[in-house]
């Protein structure tokens, strides 16, 4: 017998309670997403938690290499400088910034496939080994030319590896229902590399002319802190996860992709990737254009201690937030703050530079709440032996949006000394805010509707005792 909703007051023996939800009425390919659905009927199981610890040996190791690996790269928020010292513009920052990311994405569908063939550490590992490499090759440049574009393009492909097999690594090894905190305080290396690496970077460079030798310094300190972290990876103990025979290449990939579909999020992190671009590509060329000083301070180095000193206590504080009240309406929160953060940055005077503060805690704050929210959103679909699928499924998506966004707000600032960058940005994220809520109602109802039905059959269930 089909199961039916009991009425108010009505309480039968008869109705079976084996199916308390016809998840038919949803299609998995939809905006909604595979785990919304999953989820919908799954939330109130009485399975027992997985009570694995969170924090280990493993852990402290993954997060002190992560810290080295997201450090090396906030030190290549100052890669514009380079771009500029070699005699490019702007506009070239942006072109090499969204090409590159065009000719790694290539390279992502193949990156699951070798994850979850090979293992989360070992890409990790070759990963950070990669980039390593590719940036001290910058090092054999002395003008703009297209070796630019494939350092700049092997440097991002080890970036995919690494980022792809550490957030893999993190979810393989969390329990379901931590997920969410794992992938959050994991990412609070990422803020203690983010605000640390680009005041490391100011030092380097210094304020001055700069000359060669300042940018040798750069590029090797980045790569000895990437290979240290490829070197503490030796001593991470495996996770054991029985797979089978893991699907390789494009048409595999797309396979899995879309029977795991995560539904509206896939936007959420498009945008997401494309206001990544404002901090971390635009920030150095907007500072020195705009002759943003801070007396003896580096602009660029207190604008990033504000976005990631304040961001890793949002992640530290709040890591527990998303798994709490949901994760998609912390999302939501996190898109406006950005959103706020990019209009901010337009009261930035030069007669005011501390009011880069605003939009360093604001963007900060933003990204502090997206970041796991938007990759635990994702990877939620996927079974543990394929997380590495879903874990490249969810840096395409950032990339797509550093590719499309990239030339973009480059051209825009080009043309509105900066003001429409940042005017687009702010539009974009808060308009995709608005979506997203509207596009996740479906789901909210239901699991209200679900919890209204919960509370009926433990009111029957308690009448007949």
């Amino acid at each position: 017998m089909p199961f039916r909703e009991p009425k108010n007051g009505e309480c039968r023996q008869s109705q079976p309670l084996s199916r308390p939800v016809n998840s038919s009425t949803y299609n998995v390919n939809t905006l909604l997403g595979a785990e919304s659905i999953r989820q919908s009927t799954q939330q109130f199981s009485t399975q027992p938690l997985d009570q694995r610890p969170i924090y280990n040996r493993s852990f402290a190791i993954a997060f002190f290499s992560q810290f080295l690996f997201v450090c090396a790269n906030s030190l290549l928020a100052h890669y514009a400088r380079w771009i500029e010292f070699l005699g490019g513009s702007v506009r070239d920052v942006g072109w090499i910034l969204g090409i590159a990311a065009l000719a790694a994405f290539g390279f992502r569908p193949w990156i699951g496939g070798w994850i979850n063939r090979f293992g989360a550490r070992h890409v990790w590992q070759a990963g950070l080994v990669m980039s390593a490499i590719s940036l001290l090759a910058n090092l054999i440049l002395s003008e703009l030319n297209g070796w630019v574009y494939v350092f700049r393009i092997g440097f991002l492909v080890g970036i995919g590896l690494g980022f792809t097999g550490g957030l893999t690594f993190i979810a393989q090894t969390a329990p379901s229902h931590r997920r969410t905190e794992a992938i959050s305080v994991f990412g609070a290396a990422g803020f203690f590399g983010m605000f640390s690496g680009p005041l490391l970077g100011d030092v380097l460079l210094g304020s001055d002319i700069r000359t060669m030798s300042d940018f040798v310094r750069l590029f090797t300190v980045a790569s000895a802190a990437i290979l240290a972290g490829a070197v503490m990876l030796c001593f991470l103990r495996t996770p054991q996860i029985k797979t089978p025979k893991a699907l390789l290449g494009l048409k595999g990939f797309l396979k899995t992709v879309q029977l795991y579909w995560p539904g509206a999020v896939v936007l959420v992190s498009v945008v997401f990737g494309m206001c990544l671009t404002v901090p971390f590509g635009f920030l150095t060329s907007y500072v020195d254009k705009k002759g943003l000083t801070f007396d003896t301070l580096p602009a660029v180095g207190v604008f990033f201690l504000a976005y990631g000193g304040w961001g890793l206590l949002i992640r530290l504080g709040f890591s527990w937030l998303p798994d709490r009240i949901g994760r998609r309406k912390v999302l939501i929160a996190g898109l406006l703050l950005i959103s706020l953060g990019m209009f901010s940055f337009l009261i930035v005077t030069p007669q005011q530079p501390w009011y880069l503060l605003v939009p360093g805690f604001v963007c900060g704050t933003g990204h502090a709440l997206c970041f796991p929210s938007i990759n635990s959103l994702i990877l939620g679909p996927f079974p543990n032996h394929l997380r590495g699928t879903g874990s490249t499924l969810a840096l395409m998506i950032t990339d797509f949006g550093v590719i499309v966004g990239a030339p973009l707000l480059g051209m825009i600032a080009d043309w509105t000394e900066y003001s429409g960058l940042f005017i687009t940005a702010g539009c974009t994220s808060l308009t995709t805010a608005i979506l997203f809520w509207y596009l996740t109602l479906p789901i909210w109802r239901e699991r209200n509707r679900l919890a209204h039905l919960a509370t009926q059959v433990d009111a029957c269930l308690d009448n007949q005792v």
